[in-house]
């Protein structure tokens, strides 16, 4: 369906998907199927849901995620990813890290695809919301902690990265 209405040539709404990855690419289109419509059932498609799904998901949740961590570490440690010196928040994201992972296998194993984009979603949320309350950049009279809650991040931002490339391999 497009937005609610059954797709058709008569009703003028039918979606080109070459258009769609023509202008947005394929990785985008691949995300919001895989994520918006469960395997073998029929989906919806708007383009606002579309550009929303991929700025929310990708753009904002990932990119902003990994630009902000990796630019940080650009500048106060000259691009090289300080050493892991966990505390305990630190050490409760990568768990959770890496049972999310594994959630994301257990659903792609049965075909439920969009339950493991969803997993990786909710990966990515809980390291936003860490390096938010971490807040690493008012942490420059701390340099070791603010290299700690840096790395751990990094870490997430390459295990999230691993994982999206059943998604979006082209991006990931």
């Amino acid at each position: 369906t497009v937005e609610g209405k059954k797709m058709s040539k008569s009703l003028g709404n039918v979606i080109d998907p070459f258009a769609i990855v023509e202008e947005f690419g394929v990785d985008p289109l691949r995300w919001y199927c895989l994520r918006e419509v469960s395997f073998g059932q029929d989906g919806d498609f708007g383009r606002e849901k579309f550009v929303n799904r991929n700025n929310s998901d990708l753009a904002n949740n990932f990119g902003n995620l990994a630009q902000r961590s990796l630019s940080m570490i650009q500048k106060n440690f000259g691009g090289i990813v300080p050493e892991i010196q966990q505390a305990p928040a630190d050490t409760a994201l990568v768990g959770e890290a890496i049972a999310s992972i594994e959630r994301m296998r257990d659903a792609m194993a049965t075909q439920m695809i969009h339950e493991a984009a969803g997993e990786l979603v909710a990966l990515l949320n809980g390291a936003n919301l860490y390096f938010a309350e971490q807040a690493p950049w008012g942490r420059k009279d701390d340099l070791p902690r603010m290299g700690a809650i840096l790395a751990t991040t990094a870490d997430i931002v390459r295990r999230a990265a691993i994982a999206a490339r059943a998604f979006v391999p082209e991006s990931a």
